[in-house]
């Protein structure tokens, strides 16, 4: 009697292949056609058995048939555990293979059965099979373990699941160039360099920012910014009282001897000097200047509306404290702050919101260690002063350096084609590290990441955080807004988050947290990644990105934990 003989498998295809998922989808419709072809030789034993039974010759055939089976029953387990491999990044993937394993392992089983002639050799045969089934298993077992033990390493390098599409690390760059997209800002920046002092950075290149350690941060980007006092760098235009200045009297905090001093007189009374400006009658403005002492410890700033109020804060150079004094109204939203700052020197800030008048002052002042401002000057002690800004917003922005008018530097505009990166809409994730901005954005506004969009508000992915400090990932598909409330993030701290997505979900997970699900629909013609603003470029991120990513596939729960942990 004919065995029906099996139909060969074609090799598995691996990860480097061309079109891989439809090619797994031809290897596994090819072993389901082996699975039938092995039930399909099962009935065809059992004839011959009932035939010639009594044929010595004839077991020895039932046992090689046998052995047939056992090799398709192994070919078939082996099939199932390169696919298993294969799929090490995706446990669904692998529990597919572990099924194929056991359909393989139970024609094995019933080729023993029907080779009971020869029910040592038959056994030996079945056992081989159910030991590759095993394997395969094992294997399968092995590829979700894989898929739970994914890693970001120091280096911005990812284990255990798909290679990223698109990795910009910071660390990885060395030099300003955009390393990917298209890079726009006009003018030169300021950055804080690895040697701990402000370093100026081309127009058109992207800023690698360092903290005051000289430890790399990542790209710092930030939005439109206009220093409304005039000049900031000579005070040529500014009125003293009681005071004058000494120029290029110290290293500043870039480095250059361009710091001034200003220098109280003998007289007994205040000690300033001033600069007014025009501004619109509401808004919410911040002024920041570096001081260091010199001779006098205690700086005072006021902003006045020229019309019944001013606000006034102190600031202890030595104790790094500060506080506002009392009687501000009809100002509101009034915060001082002091920090370190490049050099020795320290970032003293004043923000408050304005109700009325078109006029504001930028006035600083010496004072004794009580916070006096009135007494008889020495006519040597003072402070030594850099870069005093005036500016819209809650953010202190790094200096824009003021001549006889107003300048404004023009936001970073990051942007990069999403066939860049072989980006997928069916399913993909991103991934993102970086540090929220040291004050919240303008009331309605928010601070963007990042977004994707097609070029209209209409179809977008995009991560923001509000003036309420609340981090969300929204989805817009065809102006229908979709949101997962990724939780409350404080000024200046660090965030690892991956979203990952595929055509009816989408989830988050943000410093290796719980995983968050919501509903998602397929959105076409995506186009342009813009890292660090939005489409308007009215949400800057004021902050800085030091990693982000793209995968082309979901990633599991487990993953998404793991690499954000």
């Amino acid at each position: 009697m004919t065995i029906p003989s099996l139909t060969p498998l074609s090799t598995p295809p691996s990860r480097t292949t061309g079109n891989f998922d439809d090619a797994m989808d031809t290897s596994l419709a090819e072993l389901d056609n082996m699975v039938d072809e092995l039930i399909a030789v099962i009935p065809a034993l059992n004839n011959a058995v009932a035939s010639v039974a009594s044929s010595a010759s004839f077991a020895d055939m039932r046992a090689t048939a046998a052995g047939g089976a056992r090799d398709s029953a192994i070919e078939a387990a082996m099939n199932a555990n390169d696919r298993a491999g294969d799929a090490a990044g995706s446990v669904t993937e692998a529990i597919a293979a572990k099924t194929a394993a056991e359909a393989a392992r139970d024609v094995g089983i019933a080729a023993r059965d029907a080779a009971a002639a020869d029910a040592d050799r038959a056994e030996m045969n079945a056992n081989g099979a159910s030991l590759a089934a095993g394997a395969a298993a094992t294997s399968a077992s092995q590829a979700a373990a894989t898929s739970a033990k994914a890693i970001r390493d120091t280096l911005g390098k990812f284990s255990g699941i798909i290679p990223p599409t698109l990795n910009l690390f910071c660390r990885d760059a060395t030099s300003d160039a955009v390393p990917i997209g298209t890079f726009a800002r006009s003018i030169a920046a300021y950055r804080d360099g690895p040697t701990g002092i402000m370093e100026t950075v081309p127009a058109a290149s992207v800023r690698r920012h360092c903290d005051l350690a000289g430890n790399l941060q990542g790209w710092l980007l930030e939005g439109q910014a206009t220093n409304l006092i005039f000049d900031s760098a000579t005070f040529n235009s500014w009125a003293f009282l009681g005071a004058s200045i000494v120029p290029n009297a110290v290293k500043a905090p870039d480095g250059t001897m361009t710091a001034y001093k200003i220098v109280e007189d003998t007289s007994n009374g205040f000690h300033y000097m001033v600069s007014n400006t025009a501004v619109a009658p509401n808004g919410i403005y911040i002024k920041q200047i570096k001081v260091k002492p010199a001779g006098r410890s205690v700086l005072v700033l006021q902003l006045s509306d020229y019309v019944t109020s001013v606000v006034i804060a102190i600031y202890d150079l030595v104790s790094k404290t500060c506080f506002v004094l009392s009687g501000y109204a009809p100002w509101t939203d009034v915060e001082a702050k002091i920090e370190d700052a490049e050099d020795g020197y320290s970032l003293c800030t004043l923000t408050a919101k304005k109700t009325q008048g078109t006029s504001a002052s930028f006035l600083l002042s010496t004072a004794l260690n009580d916070g006096n401002r009135t007494y008889a000057g020495d006519g040597s002690s003072g402070l030594y002063i850099w870069g005093p800004q005036l500016e819209a917003g809650r953010y202190a922005s790094s200096l824009v350096p003021s001549a006889a008018t107003a300048v404004t530097r023009p936001a970073d505009v990051w942007t990069i084609p999403v066939s860049s990166f072989k980006f997928n809409a069916s399913a993909g994730s991103f991934y993102i590290q970086a540090m929220t901005a040291k004050a919240l954005p303008q009331p309605g506004l928010g601070q963007m990441a990042f977004m994707i969009d097609d070029g209209t508000w209409l179809n977008l992915i995009m991560l923001y955080r509000y003036t309420d400090e609340i981090l969300w990932l929204t989805t817009l598909s065809n102006g229908v807004n979709i949101g997962i409330n990724c939780g409350t993030f404080a000024n200046n701290v660090p965030i690892r988050l991956v979203m990952s997505y595929n055509t009816s979900l989408f989830k988050v997970c943000v410093n290796g947290g719980n995983v968050l699900k919501s509903n998602f629909t397929r959105m076409f013609g995506l186009s342009t990644l813009r890292l660090g603003n939005d489409l308007s470029l009215t949400q800057p991120w004021n902050s800085t990105i030091g990693h982000f990513a793209h995968f082309p596939q979901e990633l599991s729960d487990a993953a998404m934990k793991s690499i954000t942990a």
